[in-house]
């Protein structure tokens, strides 16, 4: 219907802070344009159910089905803080989502602020402002999706072992000296 959508995958724990794009759609100022989706099942889905009626909850799908999501989104929203990887990410990024992502973990892994997506603190107010930005800006969320794209192409998990077995090591043998 014309709307973009913004995305969020993943289980629906609080952890994973779900609420915190729920409570930022509620500050945008172009909330009208957006759909949310929500991408998972969890504990936390009645009360984001709640929170945000107008939002689509999928529910827990299968894994085959997120490139297919992500495919069909425009941007990915992801404020938890507790990721340390963040395979959805990577995922969504490779599908050319922009990012608007918290400010640690896996997504600081990832997104370059203002290059492939926003890294965002915890506020949900700062979460809408970046969502806003986003909506607002056709040209830069076109960028930000080939960057975000171009950004995924380096992340394959052998190389990831590797580079996890590499620091690994390392630190065995810095706290052996």
């Amino acid at each position: 219907n014309g709307k973009l959508i913004l995305t969020f995958v993943g289980r629906l724990v609080w952890e994973k802070s779900p609420d915190v794009l729920a409570q930022a759609w509620h500050h945008m100022k172009h909330k009208d344009r957006v759909k949310i989706v929500f991408v998972g099942g969890g504990p936390a889905q009645r009360r984001l159910q709640a929170m945000v009626p107008q939002a689509t909850f999928l529910g827990q799908v299968p894994e085959s089905a997120i490139p297919r999501i992500d495919a069909s989104s425009d941007v990915f929203v992801f404020p938890s803080t507790t990721e340390t990887f963040g395979n959805v990410t990577v995922e969504a990024m490779a599908s050319g989502l922009p990012v608007v992502g918290g400010d640690a973990g896996g997504s600081r892994d990832f997104v370059q602020h203002g290059v492939n997506g926003f890294l965002v603190g915890p506020a949900p107010e700062a979460f809408a402002k970046f969502m806003d930005t986003l909506v607002e800006n056709d040209a830069l969320r076109t960028s930000m999706s080939e960057a975000a794209r171009e950004t995924s192409r380096v992340y394959r998990w052998d190389l990831t072992v590797r580079r996890y077995a590499s620091l690994y090591g390392q630190l065995i043998r810095s706290h052996a000296q």
